[in-house]
C-alpha cells in the first residue's frame, strides 16, 4: 500500500522521510544522523541535548551479502519470523555490549 493512502493526513514531507527510513538496503537508507537533520524536526530540535551515540549499531542484516538483489532473496533471513528472531539477538547483544562498559 502506498505511503499515501496509509498516512493521508500526514503531510508530504513526513512521507518522504518515512520512505527514506523504510528503505530495504542499508546502502540507500538514511542513517539516522541524516533523518534527524530533516527540516520536519526543526520546530522540535533541541542541538545541545543532539549528542552522538557512543557506538555504531551494526546488524548482521544490514551486510552487503545479505540480499540477493536480482532474485529478491534475504540471505541471512528467510522469514519474517527469522528476521524478527534475527533483530532480537542483534538488540541482546548491543546491550550485553554496552553494559559491559
Amino acid at each position: 500500500m502506498p505511503l499515501k493512502k496509509k498516512f493521508q493526513y500526514s503531510s508530504k514531507d513526513i512521507r518522504a522521510l518515512l520512505t527514506e527510513m523504510l528503505e530495504f538496503n542499508p546502502f540507500f537508507r538514511s542513517s539516522a544522523a541524516e533523518c534527524l537533520k530533516n527540516p520536519v524536526f526543526d520546530s522540535i530540535r533541541v542541538p545541545a541535548l543532539e549528542l552522538p551515540a557512543k557506538v555504531q549499531v551494526q546488524l548482521d542484516i544490514d551486510t552487503i551479502d545479505a540480499y540477493d538483489y536480482a532474485n529478491q532473496i534475504d540471505l541471512r533471513c528467510p522469514t519474517m519470523s527469522h528476521y524478527k528472531r534475527k533483530i532480537i539477538e542483534e538488540i541482546h547483544l548491543l546491550k550485553n555490549d554496552l553494559y559491559k562498559k
